[in-house]
């Protein structure tokens, strides 16, 4: 039986959680979730086409939701399309990855810096009790670590709202692909793991709620850059052996 794309969602949806943001998303960006996620699990190849009828007859929907999934997969770098042709795969390789995390560093940490300077009480207030409930999470090891990633989401959108600085996060969104590249990573690490991350992951939120409560703007960029730097080393080794280096040897 053709699963349906109601049926091909909760696949994207992460653990038991009904929080989580795949359900909020548009069918075209499920499907492009989805095919994000195969490209980078290697169920897709480099240069593999996108059947238009073939991709309808998998997630049960018309043809209008496939094509507007690919061109989100083109805006995000997944696919390459030419008129009146199927669209193929992109090659991905590690270093580009790399590339994405290193500028997200970089421009999350600046929005820190914004939100230590123009945080209010209720910004502190509501960025504590989102990290506390983080850190509750991470003590119940029978717990959701799906809906713990979907929790850190949260703690990230409050920091941006905190900083007061919609062009930074503008630009922030941009670079990360909107939801696309963060729901694609996300899946493909809990496609490999089902613990939770280290302590240095969670150390490293506090540390940076820490210094956004005492106005520190240069301890609260670093702890962000350092919490970007845990996220990529998590990322890194969820990766799939054909995402591979500049040089086209096997990812390490």
């Amino acid at each position: 039986m053709t699963p349906s794309v109601l049926q091909e969602k909760s696949i994207l949806s992460i653990g038991s959680s009904t929080t989580t943001d795949p359900a909020f998303l548009s069918i075209s960006e499920q499907i492009a979730v989805q095919l994000a996620k195969d490209i980078l699990s290697g169920k897709l190849a480099e240069n593999d086409k996108l059947s238009e009828q073939k991709l309808a007859e998998r997630f049960g929907t018309s043809r209008g939701p496939i094509r507007d999934g690919i061109k989100i997969l083109e805006q995000n770098g997944f696919v390459r399309s030419k008129p009146r042709l199927s669209a193929r795969v992109n090659s991905i390789t590690r270093h580009e990855i790399q590339q994405l995390f290193d500028v997200r560093a970089q421009i999350l940490g600046l929005l820190a810096r914004y939100a230590a300077r123009n945080a209010t009480p209720d910004d502190l207030m509501a960025l504590r009790k989102n990290v506390e409930h983080l850190q509750q999470m991470r003590l119940e090891t029978s717990g959701d670590v799906g809906a713990f990633f979907v929790q850190s989401h949260m703690c990230w959108s409050l920091l941006h709202k905190t900083a007061k600085a919609r062009r930074i996060s503008a630009i922030g969104s941009y670079v990360m692909g909107s939801a696309i590249w963060q729901l694609a990573f996300r899946d493909s690490l809990l496609q490999k793991t089902d613990d939770y991350p280290d302590d240095k992951f969670l150390h490293n939120w506090c540390e940076l709620l820490t210094a956004i409560e005492n106005g520190d703007e240069d301890k609260a960029e670093e702890s962000a850059r350092a919490l970007v730097g845990v996220t990529w080393g998590m990322i890194k080794d969820s990766l799939t052996y054909r995402v591979v280096s500049p040089n086209s040897g096997p990812a390490p």
